[in-house]
């Protein structure tokens, strides 16, 4: 019986004390619960961190060429430089206008070329503001250099000292020209709903091409509002009041060109605006020799420009292409002539005519009129 009292009373203690430690301990609930905690903050191995630095690596490393991707695609199309030098053996053929000039004058193109090379040589004021120009417009001085051969070789005579072209430019400025056709002005032509779309381009060049491209599409030869129009260019109906083929100044400008430029010019020297309404002052600005040079560093500038952009060739080296392009214009449309055939081969560069042939020819002793 005592046995029997003893056993059940170390069974009772035994459950009591099973009981105790369950509940001191908490094995049923904080178990689980100091493993997470334990799981949480447990610190990484070393081959864990290095593990995850390598994720991090190769991360920051793929973002880096995807941004390397986004520059490449946002960096400026590489130029493929012109070639130095004339594409032709031989001259290309010389107008016969510019022939018949030379010879009612009973001078020589060789003679000529003389005339202004020496200007530019002995003329100090004018030299300095070749280099002057050229600077301003981020273009070597011998580009300005070349046209004006280009011009004065082969479209007029040099005048004797740059102080001449400065009282002719002042004569122009009393003079009652004004931009219009048969009554109507040039500034309310290009009113008309047809040009409206022009009015949106940004530069002044791209307004008044988009102008020509409409004059020569809806106006040109044909009957229009009760009127017939000339079978002739934009510049020349509008802007030649005098006679055709009409050219000015140390630059041989014409008016509709300057005003191309123009923005340009603005941009670069700070100066107010031409304004078509008023002839007399782009005749002046394209008359006077400092404005004027201006306007020729815009206009070899602009063509610079065009082919990199457009065409994709840098023909910054080669003066005789920049004097090719003063001499035809329409700097654009043949920068866009010249990506179309570049896509056929990229062998295909601009080349020179007889006027940019000479500047070439020359250009070593051309080199030294401004260095």
């Amino acid at each position: 019986m005592y046995f029997r009292a003893f056993i059940i009373s170390f069974c009772v203690l035994a459950s009591l004390a099973m009981l105790g430690g369950a509940v001191l301990t908490g094995t049923a609930h904080a178990e689980p619960e100091k493993k997470t905690v334990l799981k949480k903050f447990k610190p990484a191995s070393k081959k864990a961190t290095a593990k995850t630095s390598k994720k991090k690596a190769i991360k920051k490393s793929t973002s880096k060429k995807q941004n390397s991707k986004k520059a490449k695609k946002k960096a400026p199309t590489k130029y493929v430089k012109m070639p130095a030098g004339n594409h032709y053996k031989k001259q290309p053929g010389i107008p016969t206008g510019a022939i018949s000039r030379t010879r009612a004058t009973n001078g020589s193109f060789e003679g000529k070329y003389r005339k202004i090379r020496d200007l530019i040589k002995t003329d100090a004021k004018l030299n300095a503001a070749i280099k002057s120009s050229a600077k301003k417009f981020g273009i070597e001085p011998v580009h300005i250099v070349g046209a004006l051969v280009g011009e004065h070789t082969y479209n007029v005579d040099a005048l004797d000292h740059i102080q001449t072209y400065f009282v002719k430019a002042a004569s122009y400025f009393e003079s009652a020209i004004s931009f219009e056709y048969d009554g109507e002005h040039v500034t309310k032509f290009i009113k008309r709903p047809q040009f409206e779309k022009c009015d949106a381009l940004k530069s002044s060049y791209h307004q008044w091409d988009c102008r020509e491209d409409v004059w020569r599409a809806k106006f040109y030869g044909k009957k229009l509002d009760g009127k017939k129009w000339p079978k002739n260019r934009f510049g020349a109906v509008f802007f030649q009041p005098l006679y055709a083929g009409q050219t000015f100044g140390l630059g041989q400008l014409n008016p509709l060109t300057a005003l191309r430029v123009d923005d340009l010019v603005r941009r670069t020297k700070g100066t107010r605006a031409l304004n078509a309404k008023d002839a007399p002052q782009v005749y002046k600005t394209i008359m006077d020799p400092k404005s004027a040079l201006d306007y020729m560093a815009a206009v070899i500038k602009t063509s610079i420009t065009a082919y990199r952009e457009v065409a994709g060739v840098d023909i910054s080296k080669n003066p005789g292409i920049t004097a090719t392009l003063y001499n035809l214009g329409d700097v654009y449309d043949r920068a866009y002539a010249l990506k179309k055939k570049r896509k056929r081969s990229k062998n295909i560069f601009p080349r020179e005519n007889y006027y940019g042939w000479l500047v070439n020819k020359k250009l070593k002793e051309l080199y030294t009129l401004v260095k």
